[in-house]
């Protein structure tokens, strides 16, 4: 079993896209099929996720994004716990990969908030079309 956290889809889009009050903006690129964030070039622009869960568990988080760089670092945070995650990037902002990023642990069933930023590496570019969450 698996939740699909797709952007586009009215609930799994994300709930909020922080920016912050100056510089770029990340935004939806639309609400067709293949909508993505796009423009998320700011370190601390954050993507905020609220979804329900039947039951607790381990989980493997995917995502399908695209970056022009190599390795980025993604921090998940859930209740206040930061979970860091490296990706390595497609090195191209056109071409879409899925990439296993890790496991994290949902302590607890219903109503969740997973925040997802920038870690603590130099931020480069990404693209994020979806996150799934895989249980173990």
């Amino acid at each position: 079993m698996f939740y699909h956290l797709i952007i586009p889809k009215f609930y799994f889009h994300p709930n909020i896209i922080h920016n912050r009050g100056y510089g770029e903006k990340a935004v939806l690129s639309d609400l067709s099929e293949v909508a993505h964030v796009e423009n998320w070039v700011d370190g601390g622009t954050r993507l905020e996720f609220m979804f329900e869960l039947k039951e607790p568990g381990s989980f493997s988080v995917v995502i399908d994004a695209a970056s022009e760089t190599k390795d980025i670092e993604l921090n998940i945070q859930l209740d206040d716990q930061d979970h860091l995650f490296e990706l390595q990037g497609s090195g191209d902002l056109s071409n879409f990969q899925d990439y296993t990023i890790g496991d994290i642990q949902f302590p607890k069933s219903g109503v969740n908030v997973m925040t997802l930023k920038a870690g603590v590496a130099p931020w480069n570019e990404l693209k994020l079309r979806s996150i799934r969450l895989v249980r173990k």
